[in-house]
């Protein structure tokens, strides 16, 4: 791994450095110390590392060439860094960064094979990986600013100057393999100028950095025969070496782990400061003459060894073939899974990552370059980490639904005429009028009027509904349904959860499923492309689709011969997935969009006040009215320090920043646990009929699990639950479909679900696996089978976890079988050792233990997963902390409660900062026109209108051509993206006359909830 440490004293790193490298020379060794980088050879340095060449380029002082006025160069010394005159006595001093030393560390098995056994391929290994790992810094990261009209820019330079140490020994006197790498504050630009290294990206790339350097070490050590074992965080190990054995030899990392636990925290969980605070407090001086090579202490470390009884590892595997294109076409597509557009920083990273060793990082670096000139990566605008890419696949994609969406304009059937549409609503609105009694007229808004009249009315086979939240969405498609069933018309809804279609068909009456269900119904369809149907699909939460599903959903529909609604809210959280649909579908201009924004959920002023907030763009001051803050260590730190800062003039050493920094940490995550605590506290003491009117909602699984621990800790303490019974269950892995086919991704003791043809369900667990190979073996009815990773591909793959339940417990199911959807909440009512009795709205369900696992506690849940819920009251846990927080997730979280909204943070302010960030998906394709209007279209066939019998029986199938394109995968080649985007934004210029723009903002009624 790579660490890092600023370099507090030019003179004092230089001294110590090359002191080090002075007696390990001296005594023999090859030389330990090096300069690297290009700028080296700018700066005039070469070969064995001095401390004078190293002091004065850490100083600043470095040289110029320049060509002079006669043509030969000319050689000066320069000095970097701003001057700074002291008002005092008017001295002057240069203020300037040193450089930061990052430190390479291999595996602890790796240092035991190079240092103790003297395996000095090892350490080349090692080595050639550092150089790897640099190599990738210097042609990406290395940059400085200019100022040009006072606008400040940076550029890209190409070069870095650097020394290199090695070193063999920890300071407790452990074999420790690493190398550090004293980056100067120093880069030149393309006339041979010094500049001052800009270092953001330095620190921005360090993480991919080190997915080279592992890469490149786990290639390495294949090569010679090696074979890895990987541990539950992905990280790997030589195999062979127990874990007791090394921590033998980590004297070292047990110091500091402990100083850690006396601070309350571990090394998975510690920030870098706290590592770097623990490491200062349990660092010694070294002894002096201490060696830092490996050959004085060798005989030492081989009897202790022995003494625990460890051997040098085996080298017998031999080294798998795979292609560097297939590895990064993987990585690719596992990128491709989440966003739209991707930096050129993560896809080096994931590369490397689903590399683990098989394949050398120069030729997976010179892959994504072939990518990038063949076309099929396409470049996009750099970021401040670089560039970015998309996909000729991302892009077909879009432009594919645009043309769809373009065709169906008139295309379809109107479900009834404006006549029957009038009387279809008066029958309506009379029964509901009938429902509610005490004479009270029941009348659906304008808008939910003029939504439904689209749907019902119009002849496009696409169309969308913009709802906001709480504006009466369900009961306007309770209508639809009712009015198209009238008229002889199937109507079916979708949804992209479980929970929430399970909502639609209770509140709308529209027999629902999840999107997933129906994708999988249309992939096993065998039937030739339908005529027109009388078929309406609703697609609830449309906006919560990405790309690939709004297209497949497309495509469905079109197979189907059907017409389609996409209802959704592009202000609320969109797909996990990759892509905007449903945002791009509703602003390009080429579908009929219905606009629902008179909000009428909030029955109270506490409740309203956020929500007019939100809508009036202020979404930090929704979360300042709601907001209860708990800052008691915060405070308590800072007050702390502002005296110190008094004594001391305003100034801080080093040392006492980082401590400073990492005790606010501290301070916040204590904050956060009271927070936690009062919200549940808080939960506990409502009734049980108020507790399943208030949702509880965090931004993250880790603060979901801490919350639902803490109400389970006072619904005990009120006597709420009993006694708990611990149960084994399945979490699921977060893994893209291109990671389910790596080795690497998965770790012993997972759980590979295998679904058969006819629908046996096997639990195979994970025993061992093989990177080199790309190989797991899993027991598999008892006997251990190894399985190629690529045939995980169709199976999901689940952690082991135990989680303690109780009668009185609210759960929540975590994956659908039967009547149990993924979503759904339910009270534990009895159980014992292998059947739980589960209280599911009313009706009781057993639960067979042994085969259905996936369960969780259900008191909490994240905000996505909140989306389309409706409650009395919620208390919204924000962790300043963690968690991606913005806009979608406020306008969501402060959304959700009729009475009224609790915001638990550890700090308002920055809460309220967070909580106004734009956070969106990305798209593919750039500089389309935004229009709310539609774009003119030929109709491929005069409308028909009224009831049909010869639709029923496919009679049009002739006369209505859909373009029956089976949407997989974006094969089709891609037309010329600019002209795409020249198209569609001089057909978005030309608006429809009969379909005026429809730009209502949002506002909140005081009337009716529908």
């Amino acid at each position: 791994m790579i660490s890092k440490s600023e370099i507090k004293s030019a003179v004092g790193a230089s001294k110590y450095m090359t002191a080090e490298a002075a007696v390990e020379y001296y005594a023999g060794e090859s030389s330990p110390s090096a300069w690297g980088g290009k700028g080296a050879e700018y700066a005039g340095v070469s070969g064995v590392v001095k401390e004078a060449d190293l002091t004065n380029i850490l100083l600043g002082k470095v040289r110029e060439v320049s060509e002079g006025e006669n043509g030969q160069k000319e050689e000066k010394i320069v000095q970097l860094g701003r001057t700074k005159i002291d008002q005092e006595t008017g001295e002057k001093s240069i203020e300037r960064r040193a450089g930061v030393d990052f430190t390479f560390a291999p595996p602890k098995s790796v240092s035991i094979e190079a240092e103790v056994w003297g395996k000095q391929d090892v350490r080349d290994a090692h080595e050639k990986a550092v150089q790897s790992s640099m190599n990738y810094l210097e042609a990406n990261v290395a940059q400085y600013r200019v100022k040009e009209n006072g606008v400040e820019t940076t550029v890209q330079s190409d070069n870095l100057t650097y020394a290199t140490f090695q070193h063999a020994t920890s300071r407790a006197g452990d074999p420790q393999t690493h190398t550090h790498v004293l980056i100067a504050n120093l880069t030149y630009d393309a006339n041979g100028k010094a500049r001052s290294l800009s270092n953001e990206k330095l620190y921005d790339h360090r993480m991919t950095a080190d997915a080279v350097y592992k890469n490149e070490l786990a290639s390495g050590l294949q090569k010679l025969g090696y074979e890895l074992a990987y541990n539950d965080r992905g990280e790997f190990e030589i195999a062979g070496y127990g874990k007791e054995q090394l921590e033998e030899f980590s004297k070292r990392s047990e110091q500091i782990d402990a100083a850690l636990r006396d601070r309350g925290s571990n090394k998975e969980q510690a920030s870098h400061e706290a590592r770097q605070i623990a490491n200062l407090a349990t660092r010694v001086e070294k002894e002096a003459g201490h060696i830092e090579s490996a050959d004085p202490h060798r005989e030492r470390w081989q009897h202790e060894a022995k003494d625990i009884g460890m051997t040098q590892a085996e080298r017998k595997q031999e080294m798998a073939f795979e292609s560097a294109k297939s590895i990064v076409s993987n990585a690719i597509a596992s990128l491709s899974e989440r966003e739209q557009e991707f930096s050129k920083k993560d896809l080096v990273k994931e590369t490397m990552l689903q590399s683990s060793g098989r394949v050398d990082g120069k030729d997976l670096l010179a892959e994504i370059e072939r990518q990038k000139e063949k076309g099929e990566l396409v470049q996009r605008t750099n970021d401040k980490s670089g560039q970015r890419f998309t996909t000729q696949a991302a892009i077909v994609g879009e432009q594919w639904a645009d043309k769809q969406i373009s065709a169906g304009v008139d295309a379809h059937l109107n479900v009834m005429s404006k006549k029957e549409f009038e009387s279809a609503l008066n029958a309506f609105e009379d029964r509901k009028s009938r429902e509610i009694g005490n004479g009270t007229e029941f009348k659906l808004k304008d808008e939910q009027r003029n939504a439904a009249y689209n749907i019902l009315t119009g002849g496009d086979q696409f169309n969308a509904l913009q709802g906001s939240p709480g504006t009466g969405k369900t009961t306007m498609l309770e209508f639809v349904r009712e009015a198209a069933e009238s008229k002889g018309w199937t109507v079916k809804g979708m949804s992209n959860g479980a929970a929430q279609a399970e909502t639609l068909e209770k509140e709308s009456g529209i027999k629902s499923q999840t999107v997933a269900a129906f994708l999988s119904d249309y992939s096993k369809t065998n039937t030739e492309p339908q005529g027109i149907a009388k078929t309406l699909y609703i697609n609830d939460e449309a906006s919560m689709s990405g790309q690939k599903d709004f297209n497949s959903t497309i495509a469905a529909t079109q197979h189907n011969g059907a017409k389609i609604v996409f209802a959704g809210d592009k202000d609320q959280h969109q797909s996990v997935s990759a892509g905007a649909a449903f945002e791009r579908a509703i602003s390009a201009g080429k579908m009929e969009v219905s606009y629902l924004s008179n909000i009428t959920r909030q029955k109270t002023a506490e409740a309203k006040a956020p929500v007019q907030s939100i809508i009036a763009g202020n979404h930090a001051e929704a979360v300042r009215m709601t907001g209860r803050e708990f800052s008691v260590e915060r405070d308590a730190a800072n007050k702390k320090w502002g005296q110190i800062l008094e004594t001391q003039n305003n100034k801080l050493t080093t040392s006492q920043t980082a401590q400073r920094k990492e005790e606010l940490k501290q301070a916040s995550r204590q904050d956060n646990f009271v927070a936690i605590q009062t919200l549940a506290k808080d939960y506990a003491a409502l009734s049980a009929e108020e507790r399943k009117q208030t949702a509880v909602i965090t931004g993250t699984n880790i603060d979901r699990v801490a919350i639902n621990n803490q109400i389970r800790n006072e619904l005990k303490k009120n006597g709420s639950l009993g006694e708990g019974r611990a149960v084994d269950t399945l979490k699921a892995k977060e893994l893209t479909t291109a990671q389910r086919t790596q080795a690497s991704s998965y770790q012993r003791g997972d759980v590979l679900i295998q679904s058969s043809k006819r629908g046996q369900v096997s639990h195979l667990k994970v025993k061992q696996i093989n990177a080199n190979k790309n190989t797991i073996t899993v027991e598999k009815d008892g006997k251990d089978v190894e399985i190629k990773a690529a045939s995980a591909v169709n199976m999901q793959a689940y952690v082991e976890q135990q989680r303690e339940f109780s009668i009185g417990d609210t759960i929540a199911f975590t994956q659908n079988a039967g009547a149990l959807k993924n979503g759904t909440a339910g009270t534990v009512v009895k159980m014992n050792d292998l059947i739980m009795t589960v209280d599911i709205q009313g009706k009781q369900k057993e639960i067979d233990l042994r085969s259905y696992k996936h369960l969780d506690h259900g008191y909490v849940m994240t905000s996505h997963k909140s989306q389309g819920a409706t409650v009395d009251r919620t208390f919204v846990h924000h962790n300043v902390d963690s968690g991606m927080h913005g806009q979608r997730e406020s306008m969501v979280n402060n959304t959700r409660a009729r009475l009224n909204t609790v915001t638990y943070t550890q700090n308002v302010e920055k809460a309220s900062a967070q909580a106004q960030k734009e956070i969106s998906k990305t798209v593919a394709t750039k500089g389309q026109k935004i229009s709310t209007a539609r774009a003119p279209q030929e109709p491929q066939q005069k409308r028909i209108e009224g009831d049909r019998s010869m639709v029923q029986r496919n009679e049009f199938s002739d006369v209505f051509k859909f373009e029956q394109t089976k949407y997989s995968d974006y094969k089709q080649q891609p037309k010329n993206e600019k002209s795409i985007e020249k198209t569609v934004e001089k057909t978005a210029e030309k608006v429809r006359e009969k379909a005026p723009e429809k730009t209502k903002e949002r506002e909140i009624d005081n009337g009716m909830s529908m």
